[in-house]
């Protein structure tokens, strides 16, 4: 009795951890490779265990068939009639564990594959791409749903590009979801400098501040202004210092220079009717968009989303 369960356990355990590993191995090569075959990955696993066990099982009902006669009782009998499930049990703690190896092959393969980026000094980047592809352009995306040209997470650093190589960058409403925290954001504008070319080109594109647009999403973790931008601007900080303001000179502070131009805004229809039906402001003032602006500071959804550019200064 003693020598059969230990002969059963043995086998067991060893056969699932061979068949196991081995539902790893095929689970994460078929990941890796990006063959669309996972589940059949799995019918070949859940193939090879089913004959596993039935040799075993066949295997011990010889060795209970040799003892049958002076060894084998009625308690033995169950044992190996047990041993069916714990076999059952065995398949399916096997198939869970590759259902885990899947996941996590399709994880790796998905935020560590190989970058490769166009040796050109003349790059046009569509940061945060989304399903907003442009001709062109490289598009980026740190999710692989739309297939952008590259996959690559914006918070991590350095980004897979040489310096001076960019002449041209997108960020049409992503500039918000970066930089939860003010270090990783700082980050985010150095590396921008860091790969654009003198007299290189970002268009920005945000929701404003005080609009529900922003607040109301989650994911976005950055306010973005004009004001803060501002702040990264080399002549504006030497101004600031002259004029003893308290505003943070972080464009000295993080060795970047912008310039800025073509600041727009886009006013909420229905909150700028209401302004004007209020006589807050004019019908002819809602193309005046410095006082758009400086209004939505104090009445919140006024304006809807601003843009403008950003040229590299080196």
């Amino acid at each position: 009795m003693t020598e059969i369960w230990q002969c059963c356990v043995f086998s067991w355990c060893s056969d699932f951890v061979l068949w196991s590993g081995w539902g790893f191995r095929v689970f994460s090569v078929s990941e890796v490779s990006e063959v669309s075959g996972s589940f059949e990955s799995f019918k070949i696993l859940e193939i090879h265990l089913t004959r596993m066990f039935k040799k075993r099982f066949e295997s011990v009902e010889k060795r209970l068939g040799v003892l049958e006669d002076d060894r084998l009782n009625c308690r033995e009998k169950s044992l190996f009639s047990s041993s069916i499930w714990h076999g059952i049990f065995l398949v399916i703690l096997a198939s869970g564990i590759s259902y885990v190896a899947t996941t996590f092959a399709r994880t790796m393969t998905s935020s560590n594959r190989e970058v490769i980026v166009p040796q050109s000094d003349s790059l046009k980047l569509n940061l945060g791409s989304g399903s907003r592809r442009f001709p062109g352009y490289l598009n980026i995306d740190k999710s692989d749903m739309f297939e952008p040209d590259i996959v690559w997470d914006l918070e991590s650093f350095p980004w897979p590009f040489r310096n001076d190589t960019v002449e041209e960058i997108n960020l049409f409403h992503i500039l918000e979801h970066l930089g939860s925290s003010p270090e990783i954001f700082m980050k985010v504008i150095q590396e921008l400098y860091r790969i654009s070319k003198d007299g290189a080109k970002i268009h920005i594109v945000v929701p404003h501040p005080s609009h529900s647009d922003f607040i109301s999403d989650p994911t976005h973790v950055r306010a973005i202004s004009f004001d803060l931008l501002l702040k990264f601007s080399k002549e504006s900080n030497r101004k600031w210092i002259k004029e003893n303001k308290a505003d943070t000179p972080f464009a000295l502070l993080l060795d970047v220079d912008f310039e800025f131009q073509n600041f727009h805004c886009v006013p909420d229809k229905y909150y700028l009717k209401m302004a004007i039906e209020r006589g807050i402001i004019n019908s002819k003032e809602a193309n005046n968009y410095t006082l758009l602006y400086e209004l939505s500071k104090i009445y919140g959804n006024l304006v809807k989303q601003i843009s403008l550019d950003m040229v590299v200064r080196k």
